[in-house]
């Protein structure tokens, strides 16, 4: 029995519902700087500065150039982020309460495969979906791109920028998949898990507006900042090429200890609701 097929299966109906609509807002997304850009993008760009803090915040514009296209996109990406939070969660989930809501957990975890292997197949299949998604986002990324202002920007596609922005998207979408996998190995009843994980995605968001509420980044912006891995990559630094070391060494020890814990609690759980 192959476990990581038969999941990767199971995924797959809402994988593509969640990749033709990634598709459709990166393409439109994208091309719509073109409409943006001929209305006067200065203007515009001192209409929004005049925002409040808490507004330009709760939009994902805190910071950023929507008068450049690399600014624009960085926008576009802070919506995408929220939607691959949210698709992580549900991928963690998954991989855990999918036999026992669909009472097929008795005959999957009788058969001659310890529980950790088995969950290992199943987690190992959502990191596949992850990377489908992502790739998704790259691509269709670089096709509104490209069908902006015609074929001739085709050579001139910013892949440096596509692929930073994909490469976040990926471990946003992999730290709220260890959190999924975690809170539905922990709780006894799955419906809870799926709701404590989707207010964790909303938390995770306000904590992200928090910070880009304070462009000194101190204090309650700091603490801010550690509550949501959203922010833990800010796109002002990923335009600028960098990358905080100890905030990607803190979402590696969230996802590992997040990851060590579902192990550990679905060895345990009673697979019975």
């Amino acid at each position: 029995m192959n476990v990581f097929v038969i999941d990767l299966k199971a995924n797959a109906k809402a994988l593509a519902v969640w990749s033709v609509t990634l598709a459709f807002l990166d393409i439109v997304g994208v091309m719509k700087f073109s409409g943006f850009a001929d209305g006067g993008v200065e203007a515009t760009q001192q209409v929004i500065d005049a925002f409040p803090s808490v507004v330009l915040a709760v939009l994902g514009i805190s910071g950023l150039n929507v008068a450049t296209f690399p600014g624009f996109y960085a926008v576009l990406m802070f919506y995408i982020g929220i939607m691959a939070a949210a698709y992580g969660v549900q991928l963690g989930h998954g991989a855990v309460a999918r036999e026992i809501a669909d009472g097929t957990c008795e005959f999957l975890f009788t058969r001659p495969r310890s529980r950790a292997s088995i969950l290992t197949a199943k987690l190992v299949a959502a990191l596949a979906c992850v990377i489908v998604f992502c790739a998704v986002n790259l691509l269709s990324s670089a096709a509104g791109y490209a069908l902006m202002d015609g074929p001739s920007t085709a050579d001139a596609i910013p892949w440096k920028l596509f692929a930073a922005f994909t490469a976040w998207t990926a471990l946003t979408a992999l730290v709220f998949c260890a959190l999924g996998a975690v809170l539905a190995a922990c709780c006894r009843r799955m419906e809870r898990a799926a709701l404590i994980g989707g207010g964790a995605v909303v938390l995770c968001y306000l904590a992200a507006v928090v910070y880009d509420m304070f462009p000194d980044h101190a204090g309650v912006s700091l603490i801010a900042r550690l509550c949501s891995p959203m922010r833990y990559w800010p796109p002002v630094e990923l335009l600028d090429g960098t990358v905080s070391l100890p905030f990607t060494l803190l979402a590696a020890a969230l996802v590992a200890a997040a990851l060590a814990a579902a192990y550990t609690a679905f060895a345990k759980r009673d697979l019975v609701e």
